[in-house]
């Protein structure tokens, strides 16, 4: 579980617009699509969160994403790929014999489209999942 720290900015009906600093694991989250507006040369973020706990404009509060939440997304965006790696990889002598093809270029070129296909399906996924109510950061305290 990633707990951050941020002061509440704006807050609108059931949601609070969180100041937080910008982290390098940033890039890789599943719900980067939830903070936008970069201050003060990119070292802090502004992160939409439910504000379930009625945090006031002002605030010093602590927001998480659940940890079984960031797991899953973790293992779309991370594992599915390598997983089609190595189908198109292990497909790869099989369907050379069916089609006639040379076993190296046949390694080569399954391989690739295996991982192509994969995180194509891994982006699609996350694509249909971004608005998803799991996704968003909670805030979890009122400091």
């Amino acid at each position: 579980m990633s707990i951050e720290k941020g002061i509440v900015e704006k807050v609108e009906k059931g949601f609070a617009y969180v100041r937080a600093q910008r982290k390098s694991a940033c890039a890789s989250c599943a719900s980067r699509s939830h903070c936008s507006g970069l201050h003060d040369g990119g070292n802090y973020m502004l992160v939409k969160t439910s504000n379930q706990l009625q945090a006031p404009k002002g605030a010093l509060v602590s927001f998480q994403i659940d940890s079984a939440t960031l797991l899953k997304y973790t293992f779309i965006i991370y594992i599915v790929p390598v997983l089609g790696l190595l189908l198109g990889a292990l497909s790869a002598g099989r369907l050379a014999t069916l089609i006639g093809m040379n076993n190296t270029l046949a390694l080569i070129v399954f391989t690739l489209c295996g991982l192509g296909l994969a995180v194509c399906f891994s982006r699609s996924i996350i694509r249909r999942k971004r608005a998803d109510a799991e996704l968003i950061p909670k805030i979890k305290r009122i400091y």
